[in-house]
């Protein structure tokens, strides 16, 4: 069984700054994580960002803690613009051809609004617990690099044949398939310089990390030459700011270092906890203008006039 050949993405990510919400939706039932949602969405947030947990953490894994996908395609259902990504997949949760038909659903349900956000993945209790295992690193970068391989082949190719080392597909049918075209946008979640940076310039429209700036400054340069390697423009590899900002070695607020921060890798993402149940719709839209606030730099959002 021979495998097409996939040419890097192409699609240009803009110049516009892009704001969007990265809410965990662990503590918190539906009802108040929809709402956030809805709010996020009211407010003009370009996006709304779901993580791919199983349980809140190790030291409260009782809590409740709402599920990736499932909650995504509720969200699709009851909202109208705001673009909807998984941040990110971990890889051996799924088997890629079960991701490829769900996300071409959830695109379908969101009239063509879905950002596929997958990366290697890393907690070993919540593969455990689930009956499964958490290869080594390495493996799961080459899983990653399959099984974007087998997703995009999915989404592109009707009936879709793959033969890979971890993953086959045998005339996979998806039908309906994705709205957007040529495919939902690929954002892939990477620090890793030699593997990861690898399916990054291979796959991705997007890039997201979370590091200090010096060291975004440092590895941007890397990802441009893992780029070129493969013949594409570093540009189709857009970076996708999660707490890009966050200089946490700094102990103080405003400092030069952290507005110089602010102003050269404005965080796309930001990342409150959905609302305890005691707060209203109106306490969702606080706590959403609070982290809008405390940007140094001008941050304008036309609803938070009204706050």
């Amino acid at each position: 069984m021979s495998n097409a050949t996939l040419s890097p993405p192409t699609r240009k990510t803009g110049d516009r700054i892009r704001f969007g919400l990265n809410a965990t939706p662990m503590h918190t039932t539906w009802q108040e994580y929809r709402t956030l949602c809805t709010e996020a969405e009211a407010m003009g947030f370009d996006s709304f960002w779901v993580f791919d947990h199983f349980v809140p953490g190790p030291v409260d894994a009782n809590g409740p803690c709402l599920e990736c996908f499932t909650t995504i395609s509720a969200l699709a259902s009851i909202t109208d613009r705001i673009l909807l990504g998984t941040l990110v997949l971990a890889v051996a949760y799924r088997n890629p051809g079960l991701v490829g038909k769900m996300g071409a659903m959830v695109d379908q349900i969101s009239g063509g609004r879905f950002v596929l956000g997958m990366g290697a993945g890393y907690n070993q209790y919540e593969h455990e617990m689930y009956g499964g295992t958490l290869p080594s690193k390495a493996d799961r970068v080459r899983m990653e690099d399959e099984a974007l391989a087998v997703i995009r082949t999915m989404w592109t190719q009707q009936p879709a044949s793959f033969e890979g080392r971890f993953y086959t597909l045998k005339e996979a049918l998806t039908n309906p398939p994705p709205v957007q075209q040529p495919y939902p946008p690929i954002l892939v979640g990477a620090r890793g310089e030699q593997l990861a940076f690898k399916v990054v310039a291979k796959h991705a429209d997007q890039w997201n990390t979370a590091a200090a700036v010096e060291d975004i400054r440092r590895m941007t340069p890397i990802l441009d030459d893992r780029c070129r390697e493969i013949g594409r423009d570093p540009r189709h590899a857009g970076a996708h700011g999660d707490r890009l900002a966050d200089d946490r070695s700094q102990p103080g607020r405003g400092t030069g270092r952290q507005r110089q921060a602010d102003d050269d890798f404005s965080p796309a993402v930001r990342q409150p906890r959905a609302p305890r149940s005691d707060r209203t719709a109106r306490g969702s839209r606080r706590a959403i203008a609070g982290i809008c606030r405390r940007r140094h730099h001008p941050f304008h959002v036309l609803s938070l006039r009204a706050l």
